[in-house]
């Protein structure tokens, strides 16, 4: 029997990278750097389709041009998330 779970909360598009950390006032250069959604509610939701439940993710996602890739990472395998649609103007 296959959970069926709903996750309410926020999505967000973040950068992250590796790098060193750097001491007071030095600058320093990251590589590999990379995006994705992130926030609880994303992480979750994500977490839980991928342990095999069958994931409703209720967000509010802007139509820039961060929303539909949100939709479309969350959407894919193994993520499997349903029920993340951009709406104009959130």
């Amino acid at each position: 029997m296959t959970a069926k779970v709903a996750v309410i909360g926020r999505v967000e598009w973040v950068t992250q990278a590796r790098g060193q950390v750097p001491i007071a006032g030095q600058i320093v250069s990251l590589r590999d750097a990379f995006e994705e959604p992130a926030a609880g509610g994303a992480v979750t939701a994500a977490q839980m389709a991928r342990l095999g439940a069958e994931c409703r993710f209720y967000t509010a996602i802007g139509d820039d041009v961060f929303g539909p890739a949100c939709v479309a990472i969350l959407r894919r395998p193994p993520n499997n998330v349903r029920g993340a649609a951009t709406a104009p103007e959130v």
